[in-house]
């Protein structure tokens, strides 16, 4: 839940005539959070509650990935009460007992359960520059960073946290795609997306091997469509004048090779080892690159500066 959206629940529940009697209810909890841990809980009507119930969500197979929200927690067959500290209307902490173990975990002050420890995904991108395509958005075969929360415990072992991990792709007419994850810790998961994943919309998913159906978190957007053909046409500034001899103004063979390329719909700038004198605005157009050579002296510019388009 975003900042934006806690503040507008809190102020639509103080708004509401009927706020004080209401049962005690939790908006947000801070993640991750594990056993013994203090965590802050944040809503309304918290000074009215003196506990909390809390309890571990059973480990059983957690099944297919939801198609739109995970199920409800199952209610704790035994829960343990643990008081709320230093509670007030909007905000109350508690400690997660640390007999609890690893795991996801439901709290409860009232108004319903609360789930601690399940994935949370916050937005994705791929681990490289993929032409066209933006945050959110990848391309079949791509390795896919995801960022968020409580992908695995703290300190836990990487390569016993990925055995215990999974991450599916639901495409929009239900099907499910499970994608290997090659990398993962607390805040962040890198994935392979499949080959011959059609382009289209999807929703991603992530279970980190706790907590059963309720454990699966995500819900998060992406788009999978084919990487925009870069322009691979090359024009070496010296060709067009440019000597990079530490002595001779360059600009104008920059110019004109940034505005060759973007007359040829895009390209590659090729800049050999040297030491050019650069002066006035550079503009970069869209779709073009410089390679540079690099050198101990090649980085020696006058001043100068650079304009680019947004993509």
């Amino acid at each position: 839940m975003s900042l934006r959206t806690l503040l507008a629940a809190l102020w639509l529940v103080a708004a509401s005539p009927m706020a004080a009697w209401a049962a005690p209810v939790v908006l947000w909890i801070n993640e991750p959070a594990e056993p013994g841990d203090v965590i802050l809980l944040q809503g309304d009507g918290l000074d009215a509650a003196r506990e909390a119930q809390v309890w571990r969500l059973g480990d059983g197979d957690p099944g297919a990935a939801p198609a739109a929200a995970p199920p409800a927690p199952p209610v704790g067959s035994a829960p343990l009460r643990v008081p709320l500290l230093q509670p007030t209307r909007a905000s109350a902490k508690l400690v997660l007992p640390a007999s609890l173990g690893a795991g996801v975990f439901a709290v409860d002050v009232g108004g319903g359960p609360r789930v601690v420890g399940r994935p949370q995904l916050d937005w994705s991108q791929p681990t490289h520059l993929t032409p066209g395509l933006d945050a959110d958005a990848a391309a079949p075969g791509a390795a896919l960073e995801i960022i968020g929360r409580n992908f695995v415990s703290r300190g836990g072992d990487d390569a016993a946290a990925r055995a215990r991990l999974r991450v599916a792709l639901r495409a929009a007419g239900g099907r499910e795609i499970t994608v290997p994850v090659s990398a993962a810790d607390r805040y962040r998961l890198v994935v392979t997306l499949p080959r011959d994943l059609a382009p289209g919309e999807y929703t991603l998913w992530a279970h980190n091997g706790y907590g059963g159906p309720a454990g699966w978190g995500g819900g998060l957007k992406l788009r999978v469509d084919r990487a925009a053909a870069w322009p691979d046409r090359v024009v070496n500034v010296r060709t067009l004048g440019a000597r990079g001899d530490d002595m001779t103004d360059d600009s104008d063979a920059f110019r004109r090779a940034l505005e060759t390329v973007e007359r040829q719909g895009g390209g590659v700038v090729l800049v050999p080892a040297g030491t050019y004198r650069i002066s006035g605005e550079v503009r970069m157009p869209k779709r073009v690159v410089s390679a540079v050579s690099w050198s101990p002296s090649a980085c020696s510019y006058s001043a100068y500066s650079v304009v680019s388009p947004d993509r």
